[in-house]
């Protein structure tokens, strides 16, 4: 159904936004890179670990919602809510993913 698309397609992009942050942090290294290019990606990997954190989160709200309305159907609007606000980020974790493989574009 509709619930479990927007839920795979979250798990698809927080594994993908998790992917190019770990390759982020595999580049930062001490003496690797120049220091601007070096705060760069470490600005740019914290922002994608707070993207993927915030995906996960609303992911797991989302399962809790959807468990509480199989349990009670007067819970439709909490996981409608819930799936919307799921829908949302991933709409932006594909964006944060793009910044991310840019910035590690940009330092190689």
């Amino acid at each position: 159904g509709k619930a479990d698309t927007i839920q795979q397609k979250a798990l698809a992009a927080y594994g993908s936004v998790s992917i190019v942050v770990e390759q982020i942090a595999a580049l930062v290294k001490p003496g690797t890179l120049p220091r601007p290019v070096q705060a760069g990606l470490i600005q740019a990997g914290e922002v994608g670990g707070a993207s993927a954190k915030e995906g996960l989160k609303l992911y797991l709200e989302a399962e809790s919602a959807r468990t509480q309305f199989q349990a009670d159907a007067a819970q439709e609007g909490k996981l409608l809510a819930a799936l919307n606000s799921l829908d949302d980020w991933t709409t932006r974790a594909v964006k944060v993913k793009e910044e991310l493989q840019a910035a590690l574009r940009g330092a190689q």
